[in-house]
């Protein structure tokens, strides 16, 4: 008796850059920025320091467009693609977070209050002149 319940076996390609330009260029999808921006990072962080290199630096035309989507799709998602010590990682610089920018609320509430102390007061006064 064997308690075996599934055996799979899977074949899987070495990441190259054309394995994840082609990816990238596949298929369109809807909210393909949200779903696939993510695995594709993946697969590129998986290829050599060389091969992401050549996908940032390459002219070749299939490449170049799929760089020219993937940074496309974080612009959507209000990040920026950097290469960091041979892997891509996202730098969050276009988007504003109030989760991640903790000390710009209360500055922001402050503003807001003054400005509508001040459109109040500029009634009142308005308001009794007459």
């Amino acid at each position: 008796y064997t308690n075996i319940k599934e055996i799979k076996i899977t074949l899987r390609g070495q990441n190259t850059v054309s394995n994840v330009s082609n990816f990238i260029m596949y298929r369109d999808e809807n909210k393909q920025c949200e779903t696939k921006l993510y695995e594709a990072l993946i697969y590129l962080n998986n290829c050599s320091s060389s091969d992401i290199d050549l996908f940032f630096s390459s002219n070749d035309y299939i490449i170049s467009t799929a760089r020219e989507r993937l940074e496309a799709w974080a612009l959507n998602q209000g990040v920026q693609l950097v290469v960091n010590n041979g892997q891509v990682q996202f730098r969050q610089e276009y988007a504003f977070n109030f989760a991640e920018n903790k000390f710009n609320l209360p500055i922001l509430m402050a503003v807001g209050l003054s400005a509508i102390a001040a459109i109040g007061t500029t009634l009142v006064i308005r308001k009794r002149e007459k």
